[in-house]
């Protein structure tokens, strides 16, 4: 724990010899050392800065021992107000903020980090003019506590400052995929859209088997009314086979948006088959549309039988259901489904009629009178009147 090497040359034979005992004891133990550490710390109150920071040390490294994390925050805390060497700055502050955020004192975290960031760089620039081998570990270093400095920040919920961290950490060196997704993450919790869509942009070049970032880039898209681009990017997603399966029912929509329903009917279908997609309701009222705008109604008509089996049919549906089978000379279905629309609306003369006409196709001519005789509109008078002599013929 000793942030610097004693010189016995600065202090007092008794001090040094003071400080050389405590250090043994504490190494024997800590919890027995207490009270020879605290004394020598408040005799070492009124003395130089020198003694100061020795006992403080000594202090703080009996605190780490004990694990006594306020303890040795507050030892910090006293230490960082001595005059110190550029190296005691970098290791104090750094300690500092490390167990500040440890402690979720995310204010002195930073407090911390503000004096050893400027520290860094100084000593980098130093570094960089004697040309030294150890340029890049301190840039990494320097980067690394640019990075803790933002998530100590957006803990404070001061996003334009993490911000500003994470983007002077990516100009030190080039940064992890975690460190992207801090940006964006940060980026959209402050609502700046069109830097996170760039953001976007680059990180689907840099690591472009993640669908999330394609996903999301697609959403990003769609909230600033670009649906094509929106398209465009799920759609490299799904064919690369990296689109989130929540997202695959948004594609098909997009597609059948774009008028294009022989596009999202592959996707609707596999879709159901593999069970990728969750919202079964959404799901076939899609793929029902897509069937239909295909013009493919016996799919249509097929869609809606298993739609029912999960689900039952709206109102709306019902009736498409009812005029594709009616259509398309589906008899039985088309019974079943005018048999419950008539009920829930008796007076549709509409639907009546076509329970009949359906009726007599499947040769039951007595319910199909019967039918035929309830309908009361009269624009319906001739033509029931015709169907009803028909049904007479044929059934005597």
């Amino acid at each position: 724990m000793s942030a610097f090497h004693v010189n016995a040359i600065e202090v007092s034979p008794e001090i040094y010899q003071s400080y050389q005992r405590i250090q043994n004891a504490i190494s024997n133990s800590p919890e027995r050392a207490i009270p020879e550490v605290i004394q020598f710390y408040k005799y070492a109150q009124n003395q130089s800065d020198t003694v100061k920071l020795l006992a403080g040390n000594l202090y703080l490294d009996n605190c780490m021992r004990l694990k006594d994390y306020p303890c040795a925050l507050q030892r910090i805390q006293e230490i960082v107000q001595l005059e110190l060497t550029t190296e005691q700055v970098l290791n104090f502050n750094l300690l500092g903020a490390q167990l500040s955020y440890q402690q979720s004192k995310y204010p002195l975290t930073s407090k911390f980090l503000r004096n050893w960031l400027p520290a860094a760089k100084a000593q980098l620039k130093t570094l960089m003019q004697e040309k030294s081998k150890k340029i890049s570990s301190i840039q990494t270093q320097l980067a690394n506590n640019y990075i803790f400095s933002a998530h100590a920040y957006l803990q404070q919920e001061k996003t334009k400052l993490a911000i500003h961290d994470v983007l002077d950490a990516m100009n030190i060196e080039q940064r992890g995929e975690n460190d992207y997704r801090l940006l964006l993450s940060l980026y959209e919790k402050s609502e700046q859209k069109d830097k996170a869509r760039k953001l976007l942009i680059t990180m689907t070049k840099l690591f472009p088997t993640n669908g999330d970032y394609w996903e999301r880039l697609g959403y990003n898209y769609l909230e600033n009314q670009q649906a094509k681009e929106a398209l465009k990017v799920l759609a490299t997603a799904y064919h690369a086979e990296i689109l989130p399966d929540r997202s695959w029912i948004l594609l098909a929509q997009l597609y059948m948006n774009q008028s294009a329903p022989h596009k999202a009917l592959p996707i609707l279908e596999r879709g159901l088959k593999e069970q990728k997609i969750s919202d079964q309701k959404a799901l076939y009222k899609l793929l029902t549309n897509a069937n239909l705008l295909g013009r493919d109604h016996i799919a249509a008509l097929k869609t809606f039988s298993e739609m029912e089996k999960h689900q039952p049919l709206t109102t709306a549906q019902m009736i498409q259901k009812a005029q594709i089978a009616f259509r398309l000379g589906k008899w039985n279905p088309a019974r079943n489904v005018l048999t419950t629309l008539v009920d829930n609306n008796p007076d549709n003369a509409q639907w009546r009629f076509m329970l009949a006409i359906s009726l007599y196709e499947l040769g039951n001519y007595q319910e199909s009178i019967k039918q035929l005789r309830l309908i009361k509109a009269p624009e319906y008078d001739v033509i029931v009147q015709q169907w009803l002599k028909q049904i007479d013929y044929l059934a005597s």
